[in-house]
């Protein structure tokens, strides 16, 4: 609850609870769209689940959504524009940020990554949805002379990990890709990498995608909403066809022999997200959003009859 208004971060319960709230206490309610829009386009498949995310959008008072595909979903069910409000997620640009040659050395001493070998690092979570197993895949597919120059890291958790780990024994991949598993310390390892990769098949925009470009890692993403809001092919990144492990194959060994872009391009994804991404610019933005829905609670109060009339 923010000033009498309550926020869910996505549909059903969470939606169902601010709306109640709002009736039970009165104020304003939010509807935050966190996820992609395919997976919302799945739960739309039969005619009860397309009326209860229907439903859902009409009762809230305000929708917020953060990308194109599902500004267009919710405008697909209805919804007027004075309804939405498009307003992306944010990084910290202070604590993400480029490191320096020294800062660079140093994480990757300490995490025992060799300074003659490209560091390629995926940050994502260990479930079907972020497709590191494409990722797996695509790294044997890799021409040897390219890959034995490479190292994947992976920092991420899920019950995925038991099956990925097998495909890496499988392929004979151990002595260049490594599981690392969930870390609080994150940021040392986009300051270890060279290069960051993001397979997923979904997402409504990727926290981890905005911290590696925030510290001026260039970047190879699946086509996917998202993430094709985030990287300007060839300007701020490089977008392969989503589950397609031969054309990620393809984009890896096409990035990897050309280092002298790679400057230029986590130069100008760490503009990109200072411009449009940075922490301090969303939050103003949701306080403009707040402060809006504010107006209107004091504006229907004082159209309100009076009890002593």
């Amino acid at each position: 609850c923010i000033r009498d208004s309550f926020q869910a971060l996505d549909l059903g319960a969470p939606a169902w609870i601010a709306v109640g709230a709002r009736c039970l206490l009165g104020g304003r309610s939010v509807l935050r769209l966190c996820i992609g829009s395919a997976i919302y386009a799945r739960r739309m498949t039969s005619r009860l689940g397309r009326w209860l995310v229907w439903a859902q959008l009409r009762l809230v008072d305000q929708v917020v959504v953060l990308n194109n595909d599902l500004e267009g979903l919710v405008r697909g069910l209805g919804a007027h524009h004075t309804h939405m409000v498009r307003i992306a997620n944010g990084v910290d640009t202070g604590y993400y940020r480029p490191p320096s040659t020294q800062e660079q050395n140093r994480c990757r001493a300490e995490l025992g990554l060799a300074r003659d070998r490209t560091v390629v690092l995926c940050v994502a979570q260990l479930v079907y949805v972020k497709r590191v197993d494409l990722l797996v895949r695509a790294w044997a597919l890799i021409p040897e002379e390219t890959r034995s120059a490479l190292y994947l890291v992976v920092a991420g958790d899920g019950q995925g990990r038991g099956a990925l780990q097998q495909a890496i024994d499988v392929l004979d991949l151990s002595d260049s890709v490594r599981l690392d598993g969930t870390q609080c310390a994150v940021r040392d390892y986009y300051w270890a990498a060279d290069l960051f990769v993001l397979p997923s098949r979904s997402e409504g925009m990727s926290n981890a995608l905005l911290e590696a470009m925030a510290c001026g890692l260039p970047s190879i993403a699946s086509d996917v909403e998202g993430n094709v809001d985030l990287l300007d092919e060839g300007e701020t990144g490089w977008l392969f066809r989503a589950g397609d492990p031969a054309a990620l194959a393809r984009a890896l060994d096409s990035v990897a022999g050309a280092p002298g872009q790679w400057t230029a391009m986590g130069q100008c994804a760490r503009q990109a997200i200072l411009e449009d991404y940075d922490l301090a610019t969303i939050g103003q933005q949701y306080h403009a959003l707040y402060q809006r829905l504010l107006a209107m609670s004091q504006l229907a109060q004082s159209l309100a009859p009076s009890s002593d009339g």
